[in-house]
């Protein structure tokens, strides 16, 4: 590249090209997007259909529209996020619950050998938030393996958001203690020789 002349009118961080340029008549140049500040958008929208008509695959968008498709694909994208969330958190907890479920055999003998209900309670809790602290654990690894992995493919700068997955790992141990907690107090109620004779079903 030459650098024919420097304009005041270009700013910090504008560069003009010459698009007959040799050097910019490559396979490797890839334009696609350009950003026109205009007085008047209606006009210069409407100057530059006749543009869309020659080259079918030009959109012109004003300023307001880009913001409001951007502000869309923002919501739709946290959406999905919150909803594969929704279903992964669901999962999780029915595994812990039929985990929980399946030693109520081992509970109940536990309270026959003096164990106070409290104590149940507490045995749960560690449990559950133990296996919630290695899922995340494993997760967090692995997110960050498939994060480098993309970052080799796709070259540019890779963010982490710390506050967001902090976020999500205290709300999955909120909600399970929402729900284990009763959980052991109503295991707690039942009576012993009934549950070291059931079939933790």
């Amino acid at each position: 590249m030459e650098v024919s002349a420097v304009s005041d009118a270009v700013g910090n961080g504008e560069v003009l090209f010459d698009w007959q340029a040799k050097a910019l008549n490559t396979p490797a140049t890839n334009f696609n997007k350009a950003y026109v500040n205009a007085i008047d958008e209606s006009v210069t929208k409407s100057s530059l259909e006749s543009l869309t008509s020659m080259y079918p695959e030009l959109t012109v968008n004003t300023h307001a529209a880009s913001m409001e498709e951007a502000s869309d694909m923002f919501v739709q994208r946290w959406a999905i996020f919150i909803f594969v969330l929704i279903i992964l958190m669901a999962g999780v907890l029915n595994t812990l619950l039929n985990n929980i479920l399946a030693k109520r055999k081992e509970f109940a003998v536990l309270r026959t050998i003096g164990v106070r209900p409290m104590g149940i309670v507490k045995i749960i809790v560690t449990q559950i938030s133990f296996y919630l602290l290695l899922g995340l654990v494993f997760g967090t690894f692995c997110g960050l393996v498939f994060s480098l992995i993309v970052s080799l493919i796709d070259s540019g700068r890779v963010a982490i958001d710390f506050p967001l997955m902090w976020g999500v790992a205290a709300s999955m141990w909120f909600v399970s203690m929402f729900i284990f907690v009763p959980v052991g107090w109503v295991m707690e109620n039942k009576k012993i020789s009934t549950e070291i004779l059931s079939d933790n079903k």
